[in-house]
């Protein structure tokens, strides 16, 4: 039996693109360049640059790479909402007649090696990104609003922002059991929309779409949208509710705030 030292204990990220299938084959290549562009210029943006892999492995549609395990936090807060800022001032220039560019993101973290993208840590965190949760999270809400949903582990989820590591809260992020379609995988994770939304509803139609579990005795929030496509949160043991009608910027000076 040989003996090996464990590899490195990092953090992962992984993007994918919404419908990126539906963009014609002539289109895709300069698509995908410039995601991989848009996310770079996100966490340079974000004071991040050093963070961001000179060589993250090509996607197509997307990019996947990973960062040593104590800046996994700032993945979740400040990247995510940055990354939907960014697609709103790419999509402003975009022609309303064309899709919107949206982005999937998992996060997750466990042992990889910092040269090779090839792990079970690695392999679970795209899983998380084709997950029927987090495609559903993006079907359902705005195309014009919603424009990054995430999904992290729960190790992730207990770890960094039960830990105290983030500035979000675990009342910010939705439990899911996440599943594949077609694949042997199900595994406990969390959904976070920087803005969340709802497709817009007939006219008159007072119905009010469940997104999220009542609160359950473990503390976590119960999240609802209502027909004006507000989200609406209710945490445990208090009656008072709270809209969301914007993104989730958390106190505190961002390099992007300073130009």
């Amino acid at each position: 039996m040989t003996i090996r030292p464990l590899t490195d204990y990092r953090g992962i990220f992984a993007v994918d693109a919404v419908s990126y299938t539906q963009t014609p084959d002539a289109d895709q290549p300069e698509l995908g360049a410039e995601i991989k562009s848009l996310v770079r210029n996100v966490f340079i943006d974000c004071g991040l640059a050093d963070v961001y892999p000179k060589t993250p492995q090509d996607c197509g549609d997307g990019v996947l790479f990973s960062v040593a395990h104590n800046w996994t936090s700032f993945l979740l807060q400040p990247v995510l909402v940055r990354l939907q800022q960014a697609l709103e001032e790419r999509n402003e220039m975009t022609p309303r007649y064309q899709p919107a560019l949206r982005l999937r993101v998992a996060v997750g973290l466990g042992l990889a090696p910092a040269d090779v993208l090839a792990s079970d840590a690695i392999n679970r965190t795209c899983r998380l990104l084709n997950a029927d949760q987090i495609k559903d999270e993006m079907d359902c809400s705005d195309d014009r609003t919603t424009l990054v949903s995430a999904i992290v582990s729960d190790e992730v989820l207990q770890k960094v922002v039960g830990g105290g590591f983030s500035d979000l809260r675990p009342t910010e992020f939705r439990p899911v059991s996440a599943t594949v379609q077609g694949k042997a995988f199900e595994e406990d994770a969390w959904i976070y929309t920087p803005r969340p939304s709802a497709r817009e509803q007939a006219p008159g139609h007072d119905a009010v779409l469940e997104v999220a579990p009542k609160p359950s005795d473990e503390g976590v929030a119960g999240l609802s949208v209502n027909n004006a496509g507000a989200l609406i949160g209710q945490q445990n043991n208090n009656n008072t509710h709270q809209k969301i009608s914007s993104p989730v910027i958390l106190p505190g000076v961002y390099p992007w705030n300073e130009r």
